[in-house]
């Protein structure tokens, strides 16, 4: 073989070994939430009931046009009679009669005012519905953001703890030599044996806090997902725009969904009270007939006994006006006043609570960034002191119980520092939906902080 296939073949070899230790792409938030959209089981009810919601406008149309029927009968009949009346024997007459007919009636009830409110009160039923649809996407924008985070939040947490499982393993068997050699107390020894168990324990738990987040993404994405993208280190933290929690509160007046759907409730409740108020408007009803019969004697289609009848097309017209109806009419209309009052009281408890939250979300976010800032130093400074104390350790100025300290503080500010930055991103989509001001571009935007 000559050298220059040599170096092919070996070239070829290289190149699909890298191709397949190449580690799989992590799945990012934005796959997460589109394979969510598809397969999530709440939001394509949402979108189904929407949709059911639509037909109230064809439905309230139909009221309008005129109802149309058609009747189609058969009968048929047979009589015996006998006659004694005679000498000769007792004789027998028989007669039968096959016949049908059938009719058409097309008939329409008119109250205009009536018609016309009611099919003006579907523009309201179309609006609640869109907005229902909408507050359900935000809905699975949260749900998928908090799951996502909370399943790596788990994976950092049984990291945390496997990695101060093996560092206290090691502190034991440090400790165990150290006693042997007779430069530690038997306390040293159990103090780390004790550690160690201690963590033993929060792996186990971890894991079982790990697989139970893990369900629950799988239940809104349909599919176990292992590998997700997670923050990278030099995430930025975006100070919320505008810098001013009266600005995102008039911003949540604007877009809220929940008090979009207050004001369309209210809206609806006038719009009833003065549909109420229309009852006593007469009705109008138009009418329209055709029916035609035959009857056949002993089936023979030209005996003089059969019989033809027809009745041509008839008109017909009323009206009807409703004078007492045992009080429901003004009941109704007292009904209506209350659902209206009540309409109105939950309108002014949603604005409040909006208003509230947008607030309180903009200080969320604020004091997410500062947490993180703070977190992030303290790890840094929990880093410092664990060496310092491995150190003091080492030439014996600082004991077992010290190191044990230092790992367990190094242990939670680790956790503290990951957990503060999901909380930054939970707190920002949170600011947005209260705004209503939520996209999928900012799904994208949050994206690119993600390791892919």
């Amino acid at each position: 073989m000559s050298l220059i296939r040599i170096q092919h073949t070996l070239s070829l070899v290289v190149a699909s070994a890298l191709i397949t230790f190449v580690p799989a792409q992590a799945t990012t938030l934005l796959d997460v939430y589109d394979q969510a959209a598809q397969s999530d089981p709440t939001i394509r009810a949402a979108a189904a009931t929407r949709l059911a919601n639509r037909e109230a406008r064809p439905q309230a149309l139909a009221s309008f046009l005129p109802n149309i029927s058609a009747n189609l009968n058969w009968a048929g009949t047979a009589t015996g009679q006998q006659d004694t009346s005679g000498m000769s024997a007792t004789t027998w007459t028989n007669t039968s009669t096959r016949g049908g007919s059938y009719s058409i009636t097309a008939t329409e009830s008119i109250n205009l005012p009536n018609f016309l409110r009611s099919l003006n009160r579907t523009d309201y039923s179309l609006a609640q519905a869109d907005l229902t649809y909408q507050n359900a996407e935000l809905s699975l924008i949260t749900r998928v953001a908090t799951r996502y985070f909370n399943v790596l939040s788990a994976k950092d947490a049984l990291k945390a703890a496997e990695s101060s499982l093996e560092s206290l393993n090691q502190q034991l068997e440090r400790a165990e030599k150290r006693f042997e050699v007779g430069l530690a107390a038997i306390t040293d020894v159990q103090e780390a044996r004790a550690s160690r168990d201690s963590a033993s324990s929060k792996v186990i738990s971890a894991k079982r806090t790990l697989a139970t987040n893990q369900e629950l993404l799988r239940e809104i994405t349909g599919a176990s997902l292992d590998n997700l993208a997670a923050p990278r280190e030099d995430m930025p933290l975006f100070t919320p725009d505008p810098q001013s929690a009266d600005e995102w509160a008039q911003k949540a007046m604007n877009g809220n969904i929940d008090l979009a759907s207050s004001r369309i409730n209210l809206e609806l409740a006038n719009y009833d009270l003065g549909t109420q108020k229309l009852a006593n408007y007469p009705t109008i009803t138009l009418g329209a007939n055709y029916t035609n019969s035959d009857a056949y004697k002993d089936l023979d289609l030209f005996s003089s006994s059969n019989s033809h009848s027809w009745k041509g097309t008839w008109l017909s017209a009323g009206v009807n006006v409703p004078i007492f109806s045992g009080g429901s009419v003004t009941s109704k209309i007292r009904q209506s006043v209350y659902q209206q009052r009540a309409a109105r009281e939950n309108l002014e408890a949603t604005t409040r609570a909006t208003e509230r939250g947008a607030r309180d979300a903009y200080l969320g976010l604020q004091s997410a960034i500062a947490q993180v800032q703070a977190n992030k130093q303290a790890l840094e400074s929990s880093r410092l002191a664990l060496q310092a104390t491995e150190a003091g350790f080492n030439v014996g100025t600082r004991t077992t119980i010290d190191v044990l300290t230092s790992r367990n503080n190094l242990l939670t500010a680790e956790q503290s520092y990951a957990a503060s930055r999901y909380s930054y991103i939970t707190s920002l989509i949170t600011l947005k939906t209260v705004s209503g001001t939520l996209t999928r571009d900012d799904l994208q935007l949050i994206n690119s902080w993600l390791t892919q």
